[in-house]
Formats: structure tokens, C-alpha cells, sequence
């Protein structure tokens, strides 16, 4: 299964709704599959992440007290756009199986929530 660490993070709230719906067994199990592929991924880019902002930004303070986050210093977006932005669209391989959406019970994503999950679909193969 081919996809970009990008729509991986941008997949997060979808698989979540997900991991929440009651499931067949089957799917259930190569759900969990997937969620231990991808766990050290999503770990991994949140600390590039935020490696990045603490190079290229500077933390956000109020009055003296630190908040923990980071604005990037404008002289530094573009340079930290590119360097985000070269990371999390890289294509990844994960070795999981794809899952048949049509194995799903109906009503348990939504539009917005099956497309965000589409790297995560097994394709049709067409004739």
C-alpha cells in the first residue's frame, strides 16, 4: 500500500471515527494491523515536526510564562515549508493489506472521512 506520510496525518481523525465503529472481525483485525504500521510513522513526524518549528521558529510566549508553542519567524516560511513539506509528501510503502471498503457496514464513515482514508482502500482492479 503506497502513501505520503501528509495524507497519513491528514487521515487521523478519519481513522479514528473508525477505529470507534463495531466492525467484522476480519476487518477489525487488519485495522489493528494497520494502526501498529503506522503508529512509529505518526510518532516520527510529530518529532520532525517539531524539530522543525523549533528551527526555524521561536517560542510563543505569554508575558513571561512559556505556552509550548512555536511561531515561525517569517523569514523562515518558505524554508520551512520546503523542509515539512519534502519530508511528509515522500511516498511511503507500508507492508499492511489494504482493506475492501466494501467490507465495512454502511453509514459508518462519512464522504469527507472515506476520501481522507482513501490510502488505506484496496483498489478495484479493473478489467
Amino acid at each position: 500500500m503506497k502513501t505520503t506520510i501528509a495524507k497519513l496525518l491528514n487521515s487521523d481523525k478519519a481513522l479514528s471515527a473508525l477505529l470507534e465503529q463495531k466492525l467484522p472481525l476480519a476487518v477489525a483485525i487488519q485495522l489493528g494491523k494497520v494502526v501498529e504500521e503506522i503508529r512509529p510513522i505518526f510518532d516520527k513526524a510529530q518529532e520532525f515536526r517539531t524539530e522543525v518549528l523549533k528551527k526555524y521558529g521561536e517560542e510563543v510566549f505569554d508575558g513571561e510564562n512559556q505556552t509550548g508553542q512555536f511561531r515561525i519567524k517569517p523569514e523562515n516560511v518558505k524554508t520551512f515549508e520546503d523542509e515539512i513539506r519534502g519530508e511528509f509528501e515522500a511516498e511511503i510503502e507500508l507492508t499492511s493489506a489494504p482493506i475492501d471498503p466494501e467490507r465495512l457496514p454502511d453509514s459508518c464513515l462519512t464522504g469527507a472521512e472515506a476520501i481522507s482514508l482513501s490510502w488505506l482502500w484496496k483498489e478495484e482492479i479493473k478489467p
